[in-house]
């Protein structure tokens, strides 16, 4: 399942500087959620490996993964700073997988309380909100 945040988005207005998007519900080592950001060009493409930020390659200059919460251990977090994405980035997408999904038979469905928020930073605001157990048969 994925969302698109634009620049210039209809969920927060022209002084929207920083968001967090945040992976979570009630996550157990049989079910694991991960997130993942990717930055794309006007083709719909990351320009380099660097424009895709999860765990794995957690760091550009406009996207942070922060990785867990110390409050709540079942929500990972990334930190998007708006005024610095590069100006060849048209469209941020924002993704959630099933870790091993298809291996281990699980989908969306199975998922309790797990969501994905996008929030503004500073003032805690929640922007958007999507419950996974809307998508039955998905893995990603």
């Amino acid at each position: 399942m994925g969302i698109s945040v634009r620049r210039k988005s209809p969920i927060g207005d022209p002084s929207l500087k920083k968001v967090t998007v945040e992976f979570g519900g009630n996550s157990s080592d049989e079910f694991k959620i991960d997130g993942a950001i990717f930055l794309l060009d006007s083709s719909s493409k990351v320009s380099s490996d660097a424009d895709l930020i999860f765990f794995g390659n957690p760091e550009r200059e406009s996207v942070i993964y922060l990785g867990k919460t110390e409050s709540n251990p079942d929500v990972e977090q990334f930190q998007i700073d708006l005024e610095k994405i590069p100006d060849n980035v048209s469209r941020i997408e924002i993704a959630a997988s099933i870790y091993e999904g298809d291996d281990r038979q699980q989908n969306f469905s199975m998922a309790t309380d797990n969501f994905i928020r996008v929030v503004e930073s500073e003032l805690k605001t929640e922007l958007f909100r999507a419950e996974f157990q809307h998508f039955s048969i998905a893995t990603a």
